[in-house]
């Protein structure tokens, strides 16, 4: 999603999942995750395999996506500071 343009922001991991769980009570908030899986696999087939039948408040996040109203979006990020 080049053309919209991509903020990064700082976060510890208790953070993105206080981030995720306030933004999936957001009816317009799309949400794309980023588990520990999805950087630590080798394989397509081992990443869907380790983190199968894992809760979502359960999986480590790396990083999280967020893509919504401006203003949604700005609310929930507002505090975090940008990656330098």
């Amino acid at each position: 999603m080049p053309w919209a343009g991509c903020s990064i922001l700082v976060a510890d991991a208790g953070t993105l999942h206080a981030l995720r769980a306030k933004a999936a009570a957001k009816d317009d908030v799309l949400i794309v995750g980023m588990p520990e899986p999805a950087q630590t696999s080798r394989a397509y087939d081992e990443y869907l395999d380790r983190p199968a039948g894992t809760a979502n408040e359960d999986l480590a996040y790396r990083a999280i996506s967020l893509v919504g109203p401006r203003n949604k979006i700005d609310r929930l990020v507002g505090k975090l500071s940008l990656l330098r």
